[in-house]
């Protein structure tokens, strides 16, 4: 499925109100804007069954503000999954796979954002694996220091000279704290 667009000064939840439900639909929560994904549960009014939408959405200024979006269900297995727990709590349970493994996925990412809350400055946490980088290193283990609001991995050597490493999405990672 591709993306739809139009010339526009409405937000994407102004479009929302118009263009995502269906006939027998209603919206069954508020609506939650996390990056260029919009998140709102919808409930079919027939059956009472509660899924969630999904719209990835994005604006581009040409000559005058364009709107493209892209919606999809549950059941498509979005790669984007924010959802807030507040959304997924009222979603009714199904057996489709594909939805399943996407809620799945949503409460996966909810838990690692509340162990990222965890992380102070000063800890010494060791990865799931080793991670080798390219000036040859292959650690497990680091220090976690904070510099402003920034969280940096560094590594320790025999010197007790700090190297900073860059390890990208190191906070949603399985990590446990080395005392």
């Amino acid at each position: 499925m591709g993306w739809t667009g139009c010339f526009t000064d409405k937000s994407i939840s102004e479009i929302a109100e118009t263009e995502f439900l269906g006939t027998n639909q209603e919206w069954a929560s508020r609506p939650c804007i996390r990056g260029g994904t919009y998140y709102r549960a919808v409930r079919n009014t027939d059956t009472g069954v509660v899924w969630c939408l999904v719209v990835l959405f994005k604006t581009r200024t040409l000559v005058c503000k364009e709107l493209l979006w892209k919606a999809m269900d549950d059941t498509m297995g979005p790669a984007e999954c924010n959802c807030p727990e507040s959304i997924l709590k009222i979603l009714t349970p199904t057996d489709n796979e594909t939805s399943n493994r996407w809620r799945e996925r949503c409460y996966k990412q909810i838990e690692a954002k509340k162990r990222a809350k965890l992380i102070k400055d000063g800890m010494r946490i060791r990865l799931p694996q080793k991670i080798k980088f390219r000036n040859g290193d292959c650690l497990d283990t680091f220090l976690v220091r904070k510099v402003g609001r920034t969280f940096w991995l560094c590594g320790v050597d025999c010197f007790g000279t700090l190297f900073r490493y860059s390890v990208p999405h190191w906070r949603t990672m399985e990590w446990v704290e080395v005392k």
